[in-house]
């Protein structure tokens, strides 16, 4: 919530400042200040779904099956013929 709220003042602010960058052309300001508003509210609501990468939901890490597929190489490689069960994934996801 927090960075979306800094998007917002970003979004209210960045004309201010383009007005001192392009003095002689008023009329870029308002395309300007939507194109950066918008690449700022991009950026915060894609870093508040990323917060946790651990968390276990769809967007995060397979750490299980990272882990999982790690154990299964090593003892390969060691020849060990009890290697555990792969990881399945669940629609599409490895969780």
């Amino acid at each position: 919530m927090k960075r979306f709220l800094m998007a917002l003042a970003a979004l209210a602010l960045v004309p201010f400042g383009l007005l001192s960058l392009v003095p002689g052309a008023i009329w870029w300001t308002v395309p300007l200040s939507m194109a950066l508003s918008g690449m700022f509210i991009m950026m915060a609501v894609t870093g508040s779904a990323n917060d946790e990468p651990f968390a276990g939901t769809v967007t995060d890490v397979p750490i299980a099956a990272v882990c999982n597929e790690l154990e299964r190489d090593l003892r390969d490689l060691l020849g060990d013929l009890t290697l555990p069960a792969a990881e399945v994934a669940v629609n599409g996801y490895l969780w």
